[in-house]
């Protein structure tokens, strides 16, 4: 299976589903919105908003109004797909950034390469997404329940600069359960689908921008 097959695999849940692209900066928000059904959704799920943000590149005013769409929308799912900060001293402007873009099922978050190149520790990155309500995932995954249903998303660090790594990733997860995959960079699907057979079906695949 190669990279396009496996994001045609990839159906999006019945719900509404808009992504923010701050990486023009100031200059502009792109948001766009989705309502897709897919014929293996348990019903528990069905409705499910999810939220992406990624590139957010903070401090940034295109951020801002996104997080002022998210606060008015009020999703139930926010995930995040790497490049929140480019710099050390933009740590501090994580935690409340978060706290104010919160899913009300979840938020989920994962390394991209701008991420990595701030120099800041995974843990001390963590932890700051912790204070505001969320979870960085890296090489890890969560459990959202949601309307007596379970979501399984699945968290790869930044290929590019990071140290992806797929089974350390799904170690403990249920590969019968609706998966969501967060990543930066979409290339590295690729190798995705070259790991273990017990990969689970992609529901829906959420990256950043289009690094090669």
């Amino acid at each position: 299976m190669n990279r396009r097959q496996f994001l045609q695999s990839a159906a999006a849940l019945a719900g509404g589903i808009f992504v923010a692209d701050a990486a023009i900066e100031a200059r502009g928000l792109t948001v766009t919105r989705h309502d897709v059904a897919s014929p293996t959704l348990p019903p528990g799920l069905d409705g499910m908003r999810i939220a992406h943000l990624t590139d957010l590149h903070l401090p940034c005013a295109a951020a801002d109004r996104a997080a002022e769409t998210i606060e008015a929308e009020e999703p139930d799912l926010v995930v995040i797909t790497g490049d929140t900060i480019s710099r050390k001293g933009e740590l501090e402007l994580v935690t409340p950034y978060v706290a104010r873009v919160r899913g009300r099922f979840g938020t989920l978050a994962v390394r991209g390469n701008n991420d990595h190149w701030a120099h800041v520790p995974l843990s001390t990155l963590a932890n700051a997404y912790a204070a505001g309500g969320a979870t960085l995932l890296d090489n890890r995954h969560a459990i959202v329940q949601f309307n007596g249903a379970r979501l399984q998303i699945v968290g790869l660090d930044d290929p590019s600069v990071g140290h992806p790594d797929v089974n350390a990733a799904l170690r403990g997860s249920d590969a019968t359960l609706p998966t969501l995959w967060l990543l930066h960079a979409p290339a590295f699907i690729d190798r995705i689908v070259r790991s273990p057979p017990a990969v689970p079906r992609a529901l829906l695949v959420q990256i950043g921008r289009a690094h090669v």
